[in-house]
């Protein structure tokens, strides 16, 4: 996947351009003199994630400390950054990076954003901080992006960059860890070592006619292996019904659904997992 990190007023004009679908806010913005900070929502799988740092401290992004509530109420969390291709070692996925002083680094992030419905906010986790991001419709987010390309992060005053872009105000919230304002959001994103695979795509399998007498749920106990890489080696079924029904689940899981892999200590790791193969009428 590619990122769009050269110029972030071209990211921001092709994010509007290609994204703005009127099914509720996709863009999402903070901004103070410390970092601008923006999340655009792309579909059920990907989010991106730009961070400029105007501070004179390293700032750590973590993959699963992006949290995005809906109209609702109900939140989605975020899993694992995306490498654009695969470091020394192998590994396409990342779980945590360190942005510099005065840098810009832009993230495609994954996770499970099927969203029930229209995104209202957005939270960042940064340590012992947690920032509140603001929606911005198309017109507004187009504005931000014309100034934002006129900030001069070199500046040793980063409250004067701000300004001199044309920004007099912050926008969005700041909540802190252990304080009572920050508490609700602290129990949504909490600060985890360990984060089971993830379930992105899970097509069931129609039933066979000649099976309908069985009883609901029919169901077919898969067990598998998935790699940090997101693979899935060694399925086998662990709990059988007929000998047709098993091989049909096996196919299914092996060829339709698609996995995050787990996170531990800092890594994505392998993890073995029992799946319901649910068959539907």
């Amino acid at each position: 996947m590619i990122h769009r990190l050269l110029l972030l007023m071209l990211l921001w004009a092709t994010s509007i351009s290609a994204h703005s679908s009127g099914k509720g806010s996709e863009h999402f913005l903070y901004l103070s003199d410390q970092r601008i900070v923006t999340v655009e929502l792309l579909d059920a799988t990907t989010l991106i994630l730009n961070y400029i740092n105007l501070s004179d401290n390293f700032a750590l992004i973590e993959s699963t400390n992006i949290l995005v509530m809906d109209a609702e109420g109900q939140t989605y969390r975020s899993h694992l950054i995306q490498m654009d291709k695969r470091d020394e070692d192998g590994r396409i996925f990342r779980v945590a990076d360190l942005v510099e002083p005065r840098q810009y680094r832009g993230y495609d992030v994954l996770g499970p954003f099927n969203y029930k419905a229209s995104p209202k906010l957005v939270y960042l986790r940064l340590g012992a901080l947690i920032l509140e991001l603001s929606p911005l419709n198309a017109k507004q987010f187009e504005s931000v992006s014309e100034r934002v390309s006129r900030l001069d992060i070199s500046l040793s005053d980063s409250s004067l960059a701000v300004l001199d872009a044309g920004f007099n105000r912050g926008i969005g919230e700041l909540y802190r860890i252990g304080t009572a304002e920050g508490a609700a959001l602290e129990k949504l994103l909490p600060d985890l070592e360990t984060f089971p695979p993830i379930l992105l795509s899970n097509p069931t399998p129609k039933l066979l006619p000649r099976f309908w007498h069985l009883t609901d749920p029919v169901i077919v106990r898969v067990k598998v292996r998935i790699t940090p890489q997101g693979g899935m080696i060694n399925a086998e079924v662990e709990t059988g019904i007929d000998a047709k029904l098993d091989s049909i689940a096996l196919e299914v899981v092996r060829n339709s659904w698609d996995f995050l892999p787990a996170i531990s200590e800092g890594e994505a790791v392998a993890a073995e997992l029992v799946l319901r193969v649910v068959f539907r009428r």
